[in-house]
């Protein structure tokens, strides 16, 4: 269970603040992960069940990258989904959006991947070191261009649900009693471009390894 703090903050009134709070909240998690199961897993653990298969087997650039975004897309849309639904203990608190969940367990995914070099493609095992500094090689690695997109999405939608529950009691809304500005529209759209972004990128490492 997460702190009282912390929910107030992943739930606060501004997208940014939100979302400063989740990214962080996130690599944490991701972070932790990476280390236990890089100490304590076998390597290649999970190799060929987190990206749909063996991305070996593709032989262009395109035809990767929509398999990464095909799987991508499918955490995007759980987050979307769980997004619909917010719930709190009691009036006093504020609603927590059910969205930011997958968050966790996407973290603990991705850095059990990364910890125990379960990527769509063989590679060369590395140092703990090593794989933790190398998220920050933009130009070829994609980790947090799809972290950072992933986690935008959530934060956007965080104050978006249709089904409101305190306690036992719930309440629904339309969705033209949503609060959708333009800023909520354009992060959206960069939050997508940053996971198209990390895809090809991720794609042309794969098809170029």
């Amino acid at each position: 269970m997460l702190p009282s703090w912390y929910r107030r903050l992943a739930s606060h009134p501004r997208p940014g603040a939100r979302f400063l709070a989740l990214l962080v909240g996130y690599l944490v998690a991701f972070l932790i992960a990476v280390i236990l199961s890089h100490l304590f897993l076998p390597e290649g653990v999970l190799r060929g069940r987190t990206t749909g298969g063996d991305l070996s087997l593709a032989d262009s650039v395109g035809t990767v990258t929509l398999q990464i975004l095909v799987y991508n897309g499918i955490s995007v849309g759980v987050i979307i989904i769980a997004s619909l639904f917010a719930r709190r203990r009691s009036p006093g608190e504020p609603y927590v959006s059910v969205g930011q969940q997958p968050l966790w367990v996407l973290a603990l995914l991705n850095g059990i991947v990364l910890g125990t070099n379960s990527f769509g493609i063989q590679r060369p095992d590395v140092p703990l070191g090593q794989k933790v500094t190398g998220l920050l090689d933009l130009t070829r690695v994609a980790a947090l261009w799809e972290i950072v997109g992933l986690v935008l999405v959530s934060a956007v939608l965080a104050d978006k649900a249709l089904v409101l529950t305190t306690g036992r009691e719930t309440v629904r809304r339309r969705f033209a009693e949503v609060p959708f500005t333009k800023r909520d529209v354009l992060l959206l759209v960069v939050a997508l471009s940053l996971i198209l972004t990390g895809a090809f990128i991720e794609a042309r490492a794969i098809v170029t390894a």
